[in-house]
């Protein structure tokens, strides 16, 4: 009998690929874990807003983490837990980021913006920000109170511009914590936000102790996570970092790998 009571997934390129389609037999695999005493969430870098629709559409009934660990919300999206950060520490990448024609976007409660649309990863990926998206620069006043759930920077290609945007994350660990996707990504986040602390704490609302917890993902966000959980499982799509943080490695990619990790720890 398996000790996993808790089974937590991430959802980009682990329950769901770059299409962003849910696979049709992903929500059976929530009632098959409820019957055996096994709850199941997700664990996201999305807004909450943003990752609720897949919660909805998978039937969980507990809460999830989103926006890297940043937000737990119940399953109708009602925030339970959030850390922000200020927007006028972030200021000077965001508008590095701009001049060089990168993606700015910027969430506040749950909403997403962006500095302008007609930059080239907006063109070239115009599905990724079809989710309410709101163009708004934000302004000299602004910068002085706002507060942001979080900050992504987004290349449409690999970019230097990412390496010295990391360069320039550096002493700023009071104000914020950064992630750094290849040459393609950087995200800040408040500097207690991760997905590993969130779901810690999601596991102590639950009852349930971290060594009782599975947990599936993909990418350097994820590592934190793989190894605070009994089981952290990766993806057969994940990245070099994330294969070798993993307990176990799944042979089949996205939620073909995550219905094989489930099978072999949770199933008969």
């Amino acid at each position: 009998m398996s000790d996993i009571r808790l089974v937590v997934s991430d959802i980009d390129c682990t329950l769901i690929g770059r299409d962003e389609i849910l696979p049709a037999d992903a929500p059976s695999i929530v009632p098959y874990l409820r019957e055996r005493g096994v709850m199941f969430t997700l664990a996201s870098g999305r807004v909450e807003t943003n990752a609720l629709r897949f919660v909805k559409k998978m039937g969980i009934d507990i809460p999830y983490v989103a926006t890297n660990g940043a937000v737990i919300a119940d399953c109708d999206g009602n925030v339970i837990m959030k850390k922000k950060i200020d927007a006028l520490p972030a200021r000077a990448i965001m508008e590095k980021a701009y001049e060089h024609h990168l993606a700015v976007i910027y969430t506040v409660d749950g909403i997403e913006y962006v500095f302008d649309e007609d930059v080239p990863y907006i063109r070239k990926y115009p599905h990724r920000f079809k989710r309410d998206g709101i163009c708004h620069k934000i302004t000299e006043d602004e910068y002085a109170h706002l507060k942001l759930d979080k900050v992504s920077i987004m290349s449409d290609s690999d970019d230097d511009v990412i390496a010295e945007l990391e360069k320039m994350c550096a002493g700023h660990e009071d104000e914020y914590i950064y992630t750094r996707y290849q040459d393609r990504s950087v995200e800040l986040v408040n500097r207690t936000a991760t997905k590993a602390s969130a779901v810690t704490e999601l596991a102590s609302m639950l009852g349930i102790p971290m060594e009782n917890v599975m947990f599936i993902g993909d990418h350097q966000n994820d590592i934190e996570l793989m190894q605070a959980a009994g089981i952290g499982c990766a993806v057969g799509n994940a990245t070099a970092d994330a294969k070798a943080a993993a307990d176990y490695v799944c042979s089949n990619e996205v939620f073909d790998g995550v219905k094989e990790a489930i099978m072999k720890f949770v199933g008969e």
